[in-house]
């Protein structure tokens, strides 16, 4: 599908200065998504807080990560430092009735993402949603929005 005007300057704008909290994979065959707080835009659910983007890109023939903060961690204390997962560039082409978009950090320590799909939608979404699944997702120490198997059966065991 050809990507129109808007969407990729939305798309340009949004992944200018970015923060991932969210890769969900759950629907890969069909699509896969991430949700992303965009530090250039004020959210329209609250003026009090950034907006967050969730991004679904449709029938994806390619996903790859690079993750490079092996390479500065050398005393043992540092292996527990949790980064945050940054995107303040990014590429997009259209090949064909492909997207391609790289997204990555001039930060040479955070991961870079490739994604090759079909079609793209952008979504603002409210936040109240993430505060329901995760109340601490906003903790900077913290991990991505949706939390590993053992910590949900954990929470959902303490209700």
């Amino acid at each position: 599908m050809k990507l129109d005007t808007r969407t990729y300057d939305l798309l340009k704008q949004i992944l200018g200065d970015a923060h991932l909290i969210d890769i969900d994979l759950s629907m890969w065959d069909k699509y896969l998504s991430i949700i992303v707080i965009a530090d250039h835009f004020e959210s329209r659910y609250s003026s009090k807080r950034r907006a967050l983007f969730k991004l679904k890109f449709d029938l994806v023939s390619h996903f790859s990560c690079n993750f490079f903060h092996l390479k500065e961690k050398s005393d043992e204390q540092d292996r527990y430092i949790h980064y945050q997962w940054l995107i303040d560039k990014s590429s997009i082409k259209q090949n064909g009735n492909e997207l391609e978009i790289i997204m990555e950090c001039t930060s040479e320590l955070l991961p870079s993402l490739l994604i090759i799909c079909e079609n793209i939608e952008i979504e603002e979404i409210d936040p109240k949603i993430l505060d329901t699944i995760n109340p601490k997702w906003t903790d900077p120490s913290g991990p991505l929005v949706r939390l590993d198997v053992n910590s949900i059966y954990s929470m959902m065991k303490r209700k």
